[in-house]
């Protein structure tokens, strides 16, 4: 069974990580091309954002650049990346701006998720959370916030960055969950160094466990963490969050009347009849710092540091025995700031051949194939 198992991730990987294009022709995008002057064909050419055949112009599909699943793979084949050590994958795939994706959506102005990736005048919802499982990824993968798959009552928190192995795409992420006894919240950024050109990085994480929970906190792992160092500390005295919150808030609204989101839309021109790129700067995708880490809490009074190794060879050791003592960190309510030092930056696959003829490691998930045996777990990532 383990053997199986790892030979499906491997293709999916395979799949997912790929720098294949693949033509998609839907009846708005061929009304799309139709109506598009000289000049923008040939600039999206020249980008590939859309190709050409003996028929006509085609929307292009890059796997590596574009969100192509459904309602039900979206949610998963993010998590598979993001739980499996290629997170930076599922990075590029929901950012890219190739169609079939959420940037495709925002260039014709939504606001809101739309019921299909296909643009549509008069058939398909606009303001439907059919592929809206991906806001769920967002905060428990790229920020790092969720309940416990077995908690009840939302007492039990899971803080699990999947700190990227690159700062091609994010270097700083935050969410909040709600839960009946207060906020849970985490915030993560990269500091101290020219993020473009570095080999390692400095990881500061700042966590919030509301009054009555249980938390744990697992390190983020991946070959990044080798020779990596974490210190864990926790606030004294709790400061005033109230005040941080405000202060975030405040500064977060600045920037988004000042419209640093989104950068453009296509606009139709009924007169000539044809859709022109205008760059339009939007409120919708402005970023935002977290109020863990607002300067009111700088003089937060934080106890010494606690040590806290990495041991990356055994990363998914629940799988195997039920024991993940080597990789978590039990939380008792209250904010703490975690430092990991030395995380290595690494470039990215290009996309030919890319991930498609990928043939390394998955893994110490994947590295004792003869022990490994399907559970619950295995079909949460692999459906």
């Amino acid at each position: 069974p383990g053997k199986s198992r790892c030979d499906i991730l491997r293709n999916w990987l395979q799949f997912a990580g790929s720098g294949h294009d693949e033509s998609w022709h839907g009846d708005e995008e061929k009304l799309f091309m139709n109506h598009l002057s000289s000049k923008t064909s040939k600039a999206l050419l020249k980008k590939k954002i859309i190709g050409e055949d003996e028929d006509g112009m085609l929307m292009n599909r890059r796997f590596r650049h574009s969100t192509s699943e459904g309602i039900l793979g979206v949610r998963y084949s993010l998590k598979t990346l993001s739980d499996f050590g290629f997170h930076n994958i599922a990075l590029t795939r929901v950012s890219g701006d190739n169609f079939p994706g959420f940037a495709y959506m925002m260039s014709f102005n939504a606001t809101t998720m739309w019921e299909t990736w296909w643009r549509s005048e008069d058939l398909y919802s606009r303001n439907h959370p059919m592929l809206g499982a991906v806001a769920e990824w967002a905060s428990s993968s790229v920020a790092g916030v969720s309940l416990a798959p077995t908690t009840t009552g939302g007492k039990d928190l899971l803080f699990w960055p999947r700190i990227p192995t690159n700062a091609d795409v994010v270097v700083y992420a935050s969410a909040t969950q709600g839960t009946k006894r207060g906020d849970a919240a985490i915030a993560w950024r990269f500091e101290g160094v020219k993020l473009k050109s570095a080999r390692t990085v400095k990881v500061r994480i700042r966590i919030l466990a509301p009054p009555g929970s249980n938390a744990l906190f697992r390190l983020p792992i991946y070959g990044c963490a080798y020779n990596a160092t974490a210190t864990v500390s926790y606030a004294r005295t709790l400061p005033g969050l109230d005040t941080a919150k405000l202060n975030a808030a405040s500064t977060c609204s600045s920037r988004r009347k000042s419209k640093n989101g989104f950068s453009y839309n296509w606009e139709y021109n009924s007169e000539t009849e044809k859709w022109h790129k205008s760059l339009n700067k939007k409120a919708i995708g402005t970023p935002c710092a977290s109020f863990l880490f607002d300067k009111s809490l700088a003089d937060t009074n934080w106890s010494d540091s606690k040590l806290v190794t990495f041991k990356p060879e055994v990363p998914f050791k629940r799988s195997f025995d039920g024991d993940e003592s080597d990789k978590l960190v039990e939380l008792t309510p209250g904010l703490y700031d975690i430092v990991i030092e030395q995380w290595k930056l690494q470039k990215e696959i290009p996309d030919q051949p890319g991930y498609g003829e990928y043939e390394g490691s998955l893994g110490s998930y994947c590295s004792d194939q003869s022990t490994s045996t399907w559970n619950i777990e295995d079909a949460t990532h692999l459906i």
